[in-house]
Parts: structure tokens; sequence; C-alpha cells
């Protein structure tokens, strides 16, 4: 399961490489780092916080948007 879990931090962290403001790929990082702990618990945490934030930022205030992330 950490493979899998390595695997997909890696993939999404590519993806904000090539767009560092998509809103879901945000969503789905914070998402990904919920569902296992890192080594330093704290910067674990602020790494969360970050994502979570930044797609909230970043999401669409339409209802017809990304209303999805900020219901989650």
């Amino acid at each position: 399961m950490n493979k899998k879990l390595a695997r997909s931090q890696a993939l999404l962290e590519k993806q904000l490489e090539t767009d560092p403001d998509n809103c879901f790929t945000h969503f789905n990082m914070a998402q990904l780092l919920r569902g296992f702990k890192g080594e330093d618990q704290q910067s674990h945490n602020e790494k969360i916080l970050y994502h979570g934030k930044k797609a909230v930022e970043l999401s669409d205030k339409d209802p017809k948007g990304s209303l999805a992330i900020h219901l989650q």
C-alpha cells in the first residue's frame, strides 16, 4: 500500500510542477497525504493544510464550478 501511495504522490507532484494552480490536484494531494503518516508529523500536517488551503483558494467559487472542493 505504501508503494501505491508513494507512486500516487509522485504523480501528483509531477502534475503540480506542470500546473501549479490546479485546484483539483492540490485537493487530491491533501486527500492523499491524509491517508498516511509522515516521519515528521508536524511537517506532514503542514503539507496537508497547505494543499487543502491552496485547493480552496484556487477553486471556482461558482456553484457550477468546483463546489465539491469547498464542501469537502
